[in-house]
């Protein structure tokens, strides 16, 4: 990997940057055991994190932001890497604040109107996952509710989320209101623990659709307080905008992910961004202290985060006392981020080779309850899928599948699946599907 950076290195402005970088990306990893899962962690989540950690911490220098709250979960390797960036940011705290989506949905029922709902409602989970969502047990909805939509009914069309939606607006406002003041009270006791007010604050996330900032801003001026700036390493086609004074700053702003790099977001939260801590799922107060209240995490492969974190830090320390590095200028480190990054990133995606494939394949995944491993076989639905849309239904590394369920035919079945998808009978199809789901 390091010899690839060296190659392409004289495509960029920043060379030298990038070759000291390879060099040091070299040195971390020779000072790590000597086996694929650390190499792949120096190379890797050190190219693709790191600069944008220093992106944060400038942007919150230049913005007079005193005080960066890193979000759980895939916000804490960047927490580690902040803490361990030593010279010039002295100005700037960094702290973690333990939310989640699942946490925040159940506190923005102010009206249960189509904004709040449009932020909770996911399409394709069933009635149950979505209630989990909202914050109240099925068996408190309405008698009218629970009649027209069973617990294991799946939101599959738009159809179907607007009858849902507007079930519960016309049944049950008053029921999610009464939930959704007592848990919202006990989230902004947390907030207010956590000296959330007391100065100019950003938050720090991984990014993608933008719901998560979207509930908190909404929540803040509900509450008569002013929204809070984002920081998101990347987002997709989907993102959320939010209220108008939403302010979003986005370090890699120049890729729609879901369409260049599919499967981005799996690799990065699963494996990058992994660690050993649950969800939060909700807030309690014990003793006069309010503590987030976490689930069980079954799937974290604890020596693999523990080895990402070691790699990570031993990689910012290196780069604190190498002196040709340590201040490099900000369009030096993106041209870093691209060329040690984000092809790596690419090459992980679509051609993964052995090596990064013995890594990866540990990796565990979790939806609504149900676990299987980041590169499980494919469906009969995710191949008629890989034939129409070229996307599988199922969430997948897409290569690995391809590779695990046909074999030796796997370079030929993508072939095939890239021709299809691409055709006008596709689009045909797509379009028919698209209309379908809409009435």
């Amino acid at each position: 990997e390091e010899k690839k950076w060296l190659n392409d290195a004289k495509f960029y402005l920043h060379k030298h940057e990038i070759e000291l970088w390879a060099g040091l990306s070299r040195l971390t990893r020779l000072q790590m055991p000597l086996y694929e899962d650390a190499a792949l962690a120096v190379n890797f989540i050190s190219s693709i994190y790191i600069p944008y950690v220093y992106f944060v911490l400038r942007e919150a220098q230049k913005r007079k932001i005193s005080r960066l709250y890193f979000l759980s979960r895939d916000g804490l390797i960047f927490l580690q890497i902040a803490k361990n960036i030593q010279q010039g940011f002295e100005n700037v705290e960094c702290k973690y604040l333990k939310v989640s989506r699942k946490s925040l949905y159940p506190c923005i029922l102010y009206e249960v109107n189509d904004y709040e709902m449009s932020l909770i409602l996911t399409r394709d989970k069933t009635v149950a996952q979505n209630l989990e969502c909202i914050g109240i047990p099925y068996c408190e909805l309405s008698q009218e509710t629970r009649k027209c939509f069973a617990q294991h009914v799946i939101l599959n069309s738009d159809s179907k989320i607007t009858a849902f939606k507007n079930m519960l607006q016309k049944n049950d406002a008053e029921l999610m209101k009464t939930y959704s003041v007592k848990k919202r009270k006990v989230f902004l006791d947390y907030l207010k623990q956590e000296d959330f007010f007391s100065s100019k604050c950003a938050l720090v996330d991984l990014g993608w659709i933008g719901t998560g900032r979207c509930a908190v801003n909404y929540i803040l001026k509900k509450e008569g307080f002013h929204s809070v700036p984002m920081f998101y390493w990347g987002v997709n086609q989907k993102l959320k905008y939010g209220m108008l004074d939403d302010e979003l700053i986005v370090f890699n702003h120049n890729f729609d992910f879901e369409k260049k790099y599919s499967c981005a977001d799996m690799i990065l939260e699963h494996y990058a961004s992994m660690n050993n801590e649950a969800t939060v799922e909700g807030y309690q107060e014990k003793e006069g202290k309010i503590e987030p209240k976490q689930g069980v995490n079954d799937n974290c492969n604890y020596s693999m985060v523990l080895l990402n974190k070691e790699a990570v830090e031993n990689f910012v320390k290196n780069m604190n006392g190498f002196n040709s590095l340590n201040g490099v200028s900000s369009e030096a480190l993106y041209d870093i981020f691209l060329c040690c990054g984000l092809k790596q990133m690419e090459r992980i995606i679509n051609l993964p080779d052995s090596t990064t494939i013995s890594v990866l394949k540990k990796v565990k995944i979790e939806d609504f309850g149900k676990t299987k491993s980041l590169g499980s076989f494919l469906s009969v639905k995710d191949i008629l899928s890989l034939f129409v849309w070229g996307v599988p239904v199922s969430t997948c590394w897409v290569s690995l599948s391809v590779k695990k369920t046909f074999g030796i035919f796997a370079p030929f079945f993508k072939f095939v699946y890239t021709k299809t998808s691409r055709s006008d009978f596709s689009k045909y199809l797509i379009s028919w599907w698209e209309r379908k789901k809409a009435k």
